[in-house]
């Protein structure tokens, strides 16, 4: 059987290994080529599921806009110009070299001296038939698709931080507010609503953000939430008005923001407007109290039950020992002052899963 034979018959036992190998090779190129590029869309995406397009001026949108899209164009440019398509010689010598002896390379090779001695030649089939078997065995090699080299200053993981923060606490729904702020984007709302909004809980609560639009006309949301609504098309032709705090809205604003104080309503004047009456509940205050009796050990280990309670959930909390004198026996050596000492600080265990608004520990 000749060198060619083997070779080819080996190259059909490792397809599977080169095909991963080589799709490696194209994953690595376009992660080292194109990360300017998903970084700047990444980071486009945040802003907008954030919503700050709607808490500053149209033309700072306009301007970050304009940044992010010559950006863009830049990373696009510059993984077009970087980029090289892996030929499958390339993917071929990386399999190789992740073998012992580089038996793919040894499957190519002729026989150059004693190539008419039978002896000789027995030898090298033995040879090659083991460096078939040795390269039979190849797995696919596993892509570098770090950058950290070309990324020094870690633009890459800002961009997927700001991500995550606006999967926590933003949405997808305010990524389409940006539409009516392009130029003519006023003549494409003709379809779609001419206004939008959200109520934000805050934050401790834990609990999402409310899409106006989706909501009844009674509204019962903690008390310190945020209201944002935002107006679109013919300016004037809709109006705010809210009686649930002092705040007056700007008819100039791009985005009316205010938090809810008191209870009252949110109206939207004007054609497709609507009403909404707010009810809000009270943050109530956590109460630790001390739930059974205090028991010591002879090894001077202190006990003491506690039940706490919180009507969103206890996050954290703090025991505080101080010497209280006005109970103390000032008699028998005890009547001079005592040496200030600083408080005693202890954090409170908490539940490490399931429920903190009731519990015990």
């Amino acid at each position: 059987m000749s060198e060619r034979t083997i070779f080819a018959e080996t190259l059909a036992r490792i397809s599977r290994p080169l095909t991963l190998t080589h799709l490696g090779m194209v994953a690595e190129r376009l992660a080292r080529s194109f990360w300017p590029l998903w970084t700047v869309l990444i980071l486009a995406l945040a802003i907008l599921m954030l919503g700050l397009q709607d808490l500053v001026r149209i033309e700072v949108v306009w301007a970050v806009g304009a940044i992010l899209a010559v950006l863009g164009v830049l990373g696009l440019g510059y993984g077009l110009w970087t980029f090289r398509w892996p030929g499958r010689g390339q993917a071929l010598r990386r399999l190789d070299s992740s073998l012992q002896g580089r038996p793919l390379q040894t499957l190519r090779d002729s026989q150059t001296i004693g190539s008419n001695d039978f002896g000789s030649q027995s030898l090298w089939r033995a040879h090659q038939a083991r460096m078939a078997d040795r390269a039979a065995a190849a797995k696919s090699v596993e892509p570098d698709l770090r950058v950290s080299s070309r990324d020094r200053f870690g633009l890459r993981f800002v961009a997927l931080t700001v991500l995550m923060v606006a999967l926590l606490f933003g949405s997808f729904w305010r990524v389409g507010s940006v539409a009516s702020m392009a130029p003519g984007g006023g003549a494409s709302l003709v379809a779609g609503p001419a206004w939008e909004g959200w109520i934000e809980p805050p934050l401790h609560t834990g609990l999402p953000v409310l899409y106006l639009a989706d909501l009844d006309n009674t509204i019962r949301v903690p008390e310190g939430s945020k209201a944002t609504i935002r107006l679109y098309g013919e300016v004037g032709a809709l109006s705010v008005e809210q009686s649930v705090t002092q705040l007056e809205p700007d008819p100039s604003s791009v985005a009316t923001v205010f938090t809810l104080e008191r209870d009252g309503q949110i109206a939207i004047s004007g054609p497709g407007g609507a009403v909404w009456d707010v009810v809000l509940s009270q943050d109530l205050a956590p109460v630790i109290s001390p739930n059974g009796t205090v028991e010591a050990s002879i090894r001077g280990e202190f006990k003491l039950p506690f039940q706490a309670q919180d009507d969103y959930g206890i996050e954290m909390g703090e025991a505080e020992i101080v010497l209280d004198l006005s109970r103390v026996d000032r008699r028998f050596g005890l009547v001079r002052e005592p040496e200030t000492r600083p408080a005693i600080r202890l954090p409170l265990p908490l539940p490490i899963a399931g429920d903190r608004t009731t519990f015990t520990q």
